[in-house]
């Protein structure tokens, strides 16, 4: 049994990572900034550079410049604002807060103030991490997040993160 708290900050850190940062999120993060890289070199395919002048330039140069340096900051700002708004809402007070997990030999159950909900190993979708959380998808669209912090030290966490794996992987 492992106790832990979903704050605020937990909740934005896991949106950012699951919408921006996680590795199938790749062709956002490049996708974007190189097709408007492609765009800015086509739109010089057909003019006659000797009779451009630099406000030619300053456009396209502009759109790169976004794309590759303000995107990553605008998408995340909109994140944390989306979550933050979804957060006030009365109906999802139950996202963040005290909960608890229980780890056994064939199912895994999260207990919160609202919820006592009990999955099957074989249900889990996948399982991830990133520097701040340990993350259990039940679904793409339903994940339980564990604040890596929450455990007393990394000795800890790895024990707890090495019996998931071994459920998960008996199960798969």
């Amino acid at each position: 049994m492992h106790e832990f708290v979903i704050s605020e900050k937990d909740y934005i850190k896991f949106n950012i990572y699951h919408q921006w940062g996680a590795p199938e999120q790749r062709y956002k993060r490049i996708g974007f900034p190189i097709l408007l890289t492609l765009i800015f070199l086509l739109s010089f395919i057909d003019k006659e550079f000797e009779k451009t002048n630099i406000m030619d330039y300053t456009m396209p140069i502009a759109c790169v410049v976004i794309a590759f340096v303000f995107l990553p900051f605008l998408v995340k700002s909109g994140i944390r604002l989306g979550v933050k708004k979804r957060l006030m809402r009365e109906e999802n007070q139950g996202f963040i807060g005290k909960r608890t997990i229980e780890i056994g030999e064939n199912s895994f159950k999260i207990i919160t103030k609202y919820t006592d909900t009990t999955f099957k190993w074989k249900s889990i979708n996948r399982i991830a991490e990133n520097k701040d959380q340990f993350l259990i998808y039940v679904s793409e669209t339903s994940t339980y997040i564990i604040p890596i912090a929450s455990f007393e030290n990394m000795e800890e966490y790895e024990k707890f993160k090495k019996l998931v794996f071994s459920h998960y992987e008996k199960s798969h």
